[in-house]
């Protein structure tokens, strides 16, 4: 079957992704991840600049594209005349299965590795991980997906009202559950659970807050742009016809609560 031949709007789409090709705001987001991993041994200094520069990095990013939709959503050419910022959102989430997938690796080498040195995996006798404070954390975020795809079909039925305060609630249950994730470490962290103890508990709490610490970075990321769709939102920029925005978002909103349920079972129940 022939490819549509593109319209003016399609052609204007493609001036602005040309756009976006020369934007710094890549290379800021990836100067950012080594402080964000070097948090791991020196938290007090390099948390806050690792944060600082990530969050100008998004909010370029986010600032780029939100002058493309406030132009009108566009369709780029392609098979099946998928909306190009949806498939963005597809294959950014395909490199970061990746990402979690190193991460997941080097939870299950360690494990191994202590199992066969007849080691226990584990916090050690003066730490304990909050099992049911987890798992209520863990429906609270699986709640925020649901309020979310709740907030999304209102909008497709034209109820703005009802749309608002479906993302309200996301934005809500979304920042409870980094709250109490907070909580959690700081709890974890005076019980002795950190990245510098012996060799049999270091390397347990290398890879817990590793693999839980980034998943939050991605929660943290999440609810940005959440609130970015909110102020929209609030604007009437969203409309059943128009939500490629708020659409990619609740992609990657979903993705972010199954890699937490794969983490939860994996970490926390250690059922693999």
């Amino acid at each position: 079957m022939a490819h549509p031949t593109p319209t003016p709007k399609d052609a204007h789409a493609t001036e602005v992704h040309v756009e976006h090709i020369w934007s710094w705001a890549p290379i800021v987001i990836a100067l950012a991840v080594p402080f964000l991993y070097l948090a791991l041994l020196w938290p007090k200094y390099m948390i806050p600049i690792g944060v600082v520069i990530m969050f100008v990095g998004l909010g370029r990013w986010i600032q780029e594209d939100m002058r493309r939709f406030k132009r009108g959503a566009f369709l780029v050419p392609s098979h099946g005349g998928q909306p190009g910022p949806l498939m963005g959102t597809i294959l950014f989430i395909g490199t970061e299965v990746l990402i979690f997938g190193g991460i997941f690796a080097v939870w299950f080498v360690g494990k191994f590795h202590a199992a066969s040195q007849g080691r226990v995996w584990g916090p050690g006798e003066h730490a304990e991980l909050p099992i049911l404070a987890t798992a209520i954390n863990t429906a609270v975020l699986v709640a925020s997906g649901g309020t979310l795809h709740w907030g999304f079909l209102r909008l497709r039925k034209g109820d703005m009202k009802g749309f608002r305060i479906g993302l309200v609630l996301t934005l809500i249950l979304g920042a409870a559950f980094l709250v109490q994730q907070v909580r959690e470490y700081l709890n974890l962290i005076g019980e002795g659970l950190t990245i510098k103890g012996s060799e049999e508990h270091g390397i347990f709490g290398s890879a817990f807050y590793m693999l839980t610490g980034t998943h939050g970075l991605h929660v943290a990321g999440g609810l940005f742009v959440l609130l970015i769709v909110f102020v929209r939102a609030l604007k009437n920029t969203q409309s059943k016809d128009h939500h490629i925005l708020l659409e990619s978002a609740a992609i990657y909103w979903h993705f972010v609560d199954v890699v937490w349920l794969f983490l939860f079972v994996v970490v926390y129940l250690g059922w693999l």
